[in-house]
């Protein structure tokens, strides 16, 4: 099984559209665990905010644009 190179998602906060970038790409157990916190966030921040904790955890690199 190929490894995925990098994960692209774009998420609707009400406060508009938080544009993500990680590398390596997520596994099908991160993308669960990312939309269990995803769910959670009420701001653009917030959602950020643990996007990068996650991806600390999981030894990724994540940029925002």
């Amino acid at each position: 099984m190929a490894s995925i190179t990098y994960t692209t998602l774009n998420l609707l906060t009400s406060e508009g559209t938080v544009a993500v970038f990680i590398v390596p790409g997520l596994d099908p157990d991160q993308y669960g665990e990312l939309h269990e916190f995803v769910l959670e966030a009420e701001t653009a921040a917030e959602l950020r905010a643990a996007i990068k904790a996650a991806c600390d955890r999981w030894g990724r690199e994540v940029s925002f644009g």
